[in-house]
């Protein structure tokens, strides 16, 4: 099955060992959705076979990846 990259907004910290962790996945429609957990972080190849940090997270109560790539924030996707 074919996956597409789904570019999101993220509201993240940094901390002082540059370990950056996402708060809050910012949607196209402006919703919101906290991050409850974060249960995994581990580099991971993608879609193209680059390179990514991946996020295994808790959200609203569904387990889901977040990526984390070139400077910017994606979920993958069936649809584009």
């Amino acid at each position: 099955m074919k996956t597409y990259r789904h570019y999101v907004s993220m509201i993240t910290v940094c901390d002082r060992q540059g370990i950056l962790t996402p708060l809050t996945l910012i949607w196209d429609d402006g919703k919101r959705y906290r991050i409850d957990a974060i249960l995994e972080r581990k580099e991971s190849a993608v879609t193209d076979g680059q390179r990514a940090l991946c996020y295994r997270c808790r959200i609203a109560g569904s387990q889901r990846s977040i990526f984390y790539a070139q400077a910017r924030w994606f979920v993958e996707t069936r649809y584009r």
